[in-house]
């Protein structure tokens, strides 16, 4: 008998996956829904061993936001980007001195 007949098809599992991330993570899964708003969603290695989360957006001007966490592991840092959604830790994104904006 084929295991594949109990495995779940790619449409299934999108389906699946956007259920547990807006169940589990609903502030960020909110903002990547939002097309119009949404820029980039960033996970970086830090030194620490720790990852970055970096989440940008357009705010309510139409001017360019970003927020930060930290976490251990991808999960934590998409954790760490939901809590810091649900605080409310938008910050102006501004570009690095030196550095042209992407």
């Amino acid at each position: 008998m084929s295991t594949r007949s109990t495995q779940n098809t790619p449409a299934q599992r999108f389906t699946i996956l956007g259920a547990e991330l807006q169940a589990h993570l609903p502030h960020l899964y909110a903002v990547l829904q939002d097309e119009s708003n949404f820029i980039e969603l960033r996970i970086k290695m830090r030194a620490d061993g720790s990852m970055l989360g970096i989440l940008k957006r357009h705010g309510d001007d139409g001017g360019p936001m970003v927020l930060f966490s930290n976490g251990y592991g991808a999960a934590g840092a998409l954790l760490g980007l939901d809590l810091a959604i649900q605080g409310n830790a938008w910050k102006v994104d501004t570009p690095w001195p030196g550095r042209p904006r992407s």
